[in-house]
């Protein structure tokens, strides 16, 4: 894969998951599900216990998604083609399902077809495709069930899974973490400088990130990567194809070292898609960047209508104050300071849960009267929010049970996840 875009004039990315997205160099079948399952690839039973104690968090990959529970177990569904459910098969689940052999969970991470979880004790566990040895476990070795990520420290704080299998035989995978010492190592796919040690070199093992300290949170995207620091600053690195790093791929096509997002700063979370990036500062506002987030008509997310430069960071509108964040493939979803929701961008899929297919421009409410929302998590397709008493309510891309309700049917509504 060549590293980086040419300096030209960048294709519009139009959010679909359809096989001609009119990038240079993107692999064309990374947007294309898997061939639709039939009956046989799914499985309804649960694999655990019934009557499972209240979801602590969510993570969504490409197809699939990921809760860790309050008694410390992990439950996934979805499609599970390269074992990224972790339960030691590669059939798709519908309905949550146990992962079994991991015990004091207390966060999760789902990466397009890999899954993550952090013990209490601050060590990890990694399950899934593995083709750049994303699962830390010193092999690139496909894992159907939990393997240890022995090649990681005994102190992580946080995880970012990026990238994505290619059938087409590029791989473009990738991996950060975060470490008590508010240090960052990466690892993987390296071809754009997204692993962020000032080379292109592909690594196994995971490589100190320079210039990184007071780290807090980590983030990965398509080609890039980024992490919020402890003074409310935004630091990118790796590919720039549309705008990642915020700044305008003409001038800035890979960085392999990380640099300041200019025009950012009090954030105190962070979310990232496959090519854009969203910061929560600490007044409720919100800052995105990349994808070409500017303009509709350019094929990107459309956020606002205006002409300012759409890769640079951008002001959200918002009717009220913001208290979450998760950013999907082309879409954005928030929870509101009110414990309502709502989303923007593509809706091709139904991923903005407003109870249509229309794509939106500007911050849009969630349909259906859901309790206060606590937290919000998107995937490329599909959306999940966590809401009070640790209900969970799924909307969206559903072919392979990723909605976890016990059906494959696209819902343009959120529905509540059983467990």
């Amino acid at each position: 894969m060549a590293s980086g875009v040419d300096g030209g004039t960048t294709p519009p990315f139009d959010g679909s998951i359809s096989r001609d997205t009119g990038a240079a160099d993107v692999p064309n079948d990374i947007y294309d599900s898997p061939p639709p399952p039939d009956a046989s690839d799914f499985d309804a039973s649960a694999g655990g216990d019934a009557g499972a104690p209240a979801r602590l968090s969510v993570s969504l990959g490409l197809f699939h998604t990921c809760a860790a529970l309050a008694d410390g177990t992990a439950r996934c569904w979805g499609n599970n083609d390269f074992g990224q459910l972790g339960d030691g098969t590669t059939m798709g689940r519908v309905i949550p399902t146990l992962v079994p052999g991991i015990a004091d969970v207390t966060d999760v991470f789902a990466g397009m077809q890999q899954t993550c979880v952090l013990h209490r004790d601050r060590t990890v566990s990694c399950w899934g495709a593995n083709d750049e040895g994303q699962l830390a476990d010193g092999t690139t070795m496909t894992q159907l069930s939990a393997v240890r990520a022995t090649a990681l420290p005994g102190d992580v704080v946080d995880l970012a899974l990026g990238g994505i299998h290619s059938t087409s035989g590029i791989e473009l995978g990738h991996a950060c973490s975060v470490h008590g010492d508010g240090t960052v190592r990466c690892w993987g796919a390296n071809s754009v400088g997204q692993l962020g040690d000032e080379t292109t070199m592909d690594r196994i093992a995971p490589a100190v990130v320079a210039g990184i300290s007071g780290a807090r949170r980590i983030v990965a995207g398509l080609e890039a990567s980024c992490a919020l620091l402890s003074d409310g600053t935004v630091t990118c690195w790796g590919g720039n194809r549309w705008g990642e790093l915020g700044t305008a791929p003409s001038t800035e096509s890979m960085r392999t070292a990380p640099g300041a997002v200019a025009g950012v700063s009090g954030a105190i979370e962070l979310s990232a898609g496959l090519g854009h990036v969203c910061a929560l500062v600490s007044d409720g506002t919100l800052i995105c960047w990349g994808v070409d987030v500017a303009s509709a008509s350019a094929g990107g997310l459309g956020i606002l209508a205006t002409t300012v430069e759409s890769h640079l960071p951008t002001l959200l509108a918002s009717p009220i104050t913001i208290s979450a964040i998760g950013v999907g493939g082309t879409h954005t979803c928030v929870a509101w300071s009110d414990g309502t929701g709502g989303c923007f961008g593509n809706n091709q899929l139904g991923q903005l849960g407003d109870g249509t297919t229309a794509r939106r421009t500007m911050l849009t409410p969630l349909a259906g009267g859901l309790p206060p929302l606590r937290a919000v998590r998107a995937g490329v397709a599909h959306t999940c929010a966590i809401a009070t008493e640790d209900r969970l309510y799924c909307w969206g891309f559903n072919m392979y049970g990723n909605l976890g309700d016990g059906t494959t049917t696209q819902q343009l509504t959120p529905v509540l996840v059983p467990f």
